[in-house]
């Protein structure tokens, strides 16, 4: 309220004194004293005091008015800011997230399956030769000689541990790769955020196909390194020799031994036409008449 400030020794001048109402920055109402430069003659002005100060006094509202209309006004860009910031922010979270995601799902093996795919191909190792896939599945029997099948054993055994051992250590490095990314953004996220824990889950899951595959990797160093070449006087080597010679075998080959096993008589029988189909064969001719 604006009030009367005499002048000592001289009451019927003065000064008035009234709050001007102002809003700052952060939209909050603040007040300051002003003081009129003028000197007031109360006793003998036609203007009563008490209409100044009604004036004064309805400065102070209009003040407070204007600064109140300037306080919602900045309070409201303030608030939307605020909203705007968080939904930025949230978007941001959700991005890296997702970024979080595509490395775990990324980069040549499908997520989870790094390591069991190195595992597999090691127990391939150990099952039955595909010969359909060797260098020699093409050939006839008579074509192969047993040392041939003795080195095409060796030189795949040793040429699958090499692929699987290199093709690991790509996969070692692509995973560390997208791990240490996945970290880097990891640490962007807030403590319990929702965003957060997902995004561990798919961190857990590198970590995991990681160490799968080192430990596959490592169990073919050591099968490479334990590695023993078959040679033609070991019992490994009549079985080799065994298996590709009988998956070279002709149709009527395998027919052949077929019968013997069911019928041996009808197959002797068989065998002794056929002896008796070349003795005619390599006769002579007679002479032909007419």
């Amino acid at each position: 309220m604006a009030s009367y400030n005499p002048l000592k020794g001289n009451p019927g001048r003065g000064t008035i004194t009234y709050k001007e109402y102002f809003s700052d920055e952060n939209g909050e109402i603040k007040s300051r004293d002003v003081t009129t430069n003028e000197e007031m003659f109360a006793s003998t002005r036609s203007t009563p005091l008490s209409e100044y100060l009604l004036s004064y006094g309805n400065k102070e509202q209009d003040s407070l008015a204007s600064s109140i209309a300037e306080s919602q006004k900045a309070l409201g860009t303030k608030t939307d800011k605020k909203v705007d910031d968080f939904i930025n922010v949230q978007g941001r979270y959700g991005g890296l997230a997702n970024q979080i995601s595509s490395l775990a799902s990324g980069g040549g093996a499908s997520a989870g399956q790094a390591g069991p795919g190195f595992n597999n191909a090691l127990s391939q190792l150990s099952a039955e030769r595909n010969y359909g896939s060797s260098d020699l599945g093409s050939k006839l029997n008579f074509q192969v000689s047993d040392q041939q099948i003795i080195d095409d054993y060796n030189n795949s055994k040793s040429s699958k541990l090499n692929s699987v051992i290199e093709r690991g250590n790509a996969q070692i490095a692509g995973i560390s790769e997208r791990l240490k990314t996945a970290n880097e953004l990891l640490a962007e996220l807030p403590a319990n955020s929702a965003e957060r824990k997902s995004s561990e889950v798919f961190i857990k899951q590198l970590n995991d196909d990681l160490n799968s595959v080192t430990s596959a990797v490592t169990s073919a160093q050591d099968m490479q390194k334990n590695f023993t070449p078959i040679t033609m006087d070991s019992p490994d080597a009549l079985k080799e020799i065994t298996s590709l010679r009988s998956f070279l075998q002709l149709p009527e080959e395998r027919a052949s031994q077929q019968l013997y096993q069911i019928d041996p008589d009808s197959y002797n029988a068989a065998v002794g036409l056929g002896r008796q189909y070349r003795d005619m064969v390599n006769q002579p001719l007679g002479a032909t008449t007419t």
